[in-house]
């Protein structure tokens, strides 16, 4: 029989057997842990580099300048995101002046309001009250557009209205429409507030936003003539797509819409207009409301899938596949539509940084003229930056269609480039806008190349001297830095991707040029016509194909 006896106490004694099992017994406690740290890690998305950095800068905000990215190397993606997300706050909305339909004397269609004060007076007097009201109206919507754009060259909140923006596209409303330009103020102040929110909310408040409400004619919308303007695109547009409902349920949904109206910037229920009775939309039967309404919508599966395909290729630049949609639609509906998760999950998504998508998306407008001014540090010169991207095909609150705008490659065009280079000289100071205004401009029939026409005029107002590029080169360099390393800093820094070897070498072409014509002579940073040289450079950059990537 075998017995069983313990181990000689002394073996445990010997250091070389004590070793090794102490070791193993560490092993033990640590590869759990660094598995775990590892995990973690992974959670947290890639260590960035400078190329991912500039990435996630571009399309979670409108670029970054060299010193604003190179903290971001080396951090995880997810702890910039959640940086960004903790030190932003929801914008304040100063006061507006509001004037109502009665203070003009005519609704919307341009009938007259029965009893109101201002048809009292002589005709020349109603005439002009109602210009200054207009002109008041104008003025406060572009001077809160001019901060808003201020904003975005300072960069205080580069997610926020980056989302902003893109709800924006998502629910596009025209100043040419909407007369009442402070009811667009309050809207887009709305998708500031809730950029970062819950689409929940966000469809919520579309479904009694004036501005929206007023742009598809909803204040026609009554229970003795339904008008289907609204309900069609709510249900094609912003929350179901195509093939995702029927025309009854088109119609039973614009009966839920009746009486919504906005009233001096506020939504207002006309009880007299609404009809109460039963609707049947979407398989369910009730006596709805737009509020019922937009719920129904947030049941539907088709809701979260249209929504995150548009923010995908959004952000993206490119559609993504069926799989990669069903996955973030189902995160979108198990978090209740809030956004953050998705984005969150985005950021840490290797295929966000997958190789023919950094890099490769045409910027907007928007996009390449606030991105070129937060490079070239173009502050004070904002107002032309409304002006200019309305040149380059993008008026914010004008888009083309109630679709908003096509994007991606359809930003480019055999003559865009061309008109973004000129809106970088604009803001430069090489160019000037020569072009003069016609009589009647504001008529909706004008052609496109007559509003092009206005728009330069407007630019008028914006004359800028030469940029002074000087001083930002020369602190990044130094003021004795050679060509060679002018050169390889302006292609990095300027550029929204990383340059490549023609791009460097047409910079090379352009600046042996200028110090030729110019008669530079030494470092160029301790010349005369260093500014100058700069701003030529600058333009040189910024109107080649890489240029409008990012």
């Amino acid at each position: 029989m075998w017995i069983a006896t313990p181990a000689p106490a002394l073996a445990l004694s010997n250091p070389m057997t004590v070793r090794p099992l102490a070791f193993m017994a560490s092993l033990c406690l640590l590869v759990p842990f660094a598995v775990g740290q590892a995990n973690e890690d992974a959670e947290r998305g890639p260590l960035l580099t400078r190329d991912t950095a500039e990435h996630l800068c571009n399309r979670l905000g409108f670029g970054a300048r060299p010193e604003e990215l190179e903290p971001l190397v080396g951090q995880r993606a997810l702890d910039v995101l959640e940086a960004w997300v903790a030190a932003s706050e929801a914008p304040a909305l100063g006061e507006r002046v509001f004037f109502t339909w009665e203070e003009y004397g005519y609704d919307q269609a341009g009938l007259e309001i029965e009893g109101a004060a201002i048809l009292e007076l002589p005709r020349e007097e109603i005439i002009e009250r109602q210009a200054k009201m207009r002109l008041v109206d104008k003025r406060q919507f572009r001077a809160y557009l001019d901060d808003w754009f201020a904003g975005l060259v300072r960069g205080e909140e580069p997610l926020r209205e980056r989302m902003a923006l893109f709800w924006h596209g998502f629910f596009p409303t025209s100043s040419k429409v909407v007369l009442r330009r402070y009811e667009i103020i309050g809207q887009h102040h709305f998708l500031r507030t809730h950029a970062l929110g819950s689409f929940r909310d966000l469809l919520h408040g579309m479904v009694e936003d004036p501005a929206m409400l007023g742009f598809f004619d909803n204040d026609t919308n009554s229970k003795s003539h339904p008008n289907e303007n609204f309900a069609r695109e709510l249900l094609e547009l912003y929350s179901l797509g195509i093939g995702n409902y029927s025309e009854e349920d088109v119609r039973q949904a614009a009966r839920a819409l009746t009486g919504y109206q906005g009233e001096s910037g506020h939504f207002v229920l006309d009880e007299e207009l609404h009809d109460f009775g039963e609707k049947t939309i979407l398989g369910r039967t009730g006596e709805f409301d737009g509020t019922d309404l937009a719920d129904l919508l947030l049941e539907q599966e088709a809701c979260a899938v249209h929504v995150v395909t548009h923010l995908l290729t959004w952000l993206e630049g490119a559609v993504p596949d069926a799989e990669r949609v069903a996955r973030y639609a189902g995160l979108l509906r198990s978090d209740d539509y809030e956004l953050l998760p998705v984005l969150r999950a985005l950021v840490v998504d290797p295929e966000f940084y997958r190789e023919d998508v950094v890099g490769t998306r045409v910027q907007s407008p928007v996009d390449f003229l606030v991105g070129a001014a937060r490079r070239l540090d173009l502050q004070g010169r904002e107002p032309a930056l409304f002006f200019g991207a309305t040149l380059a095909g993008q008026q914010i609150y004008g888009p083309p269609s109630v679709k908003g705008w096509d994007e991606g490659r359809a930003w480019i065009t055999s003559s865009s480039i061309a008109t973004r280079a000129n809106c970088v000289g604009l803001l430069l100071g090489l160019l000037q806008p020569r072009m003069a205004r016609q009589e009647g401009m504001d008529d909706a029939s004008l052609s496109d190349a007559e509003r092009i026409r206005d728009v330069a005029q407007k630019l008028r107002a914006h004359r800028f001297g030469l940029h002074e590029l000087q001083g930002l080169v020369a602190e990044a360099l130094g003021d004795d830095a050679t060509d060679e390393q002018l050169v390889a800093w302006i292609a990095d820094a300027w550029l929204a991707r990383r340059p490549t070897a023609h791009t460097i070498a047409t910079l090379r072409l352009e600046l042996a040029w200028c110090r030729e014509h110019h008669e530079v002579e030494g470092p160029l940073l301790q010349s005369a016509s260093a500014d100058l040289v700069l701003c030529y450079l600058a333009h040189t950059l910024l109107r080649l194909p890489i240029a409008q990537l990012g």
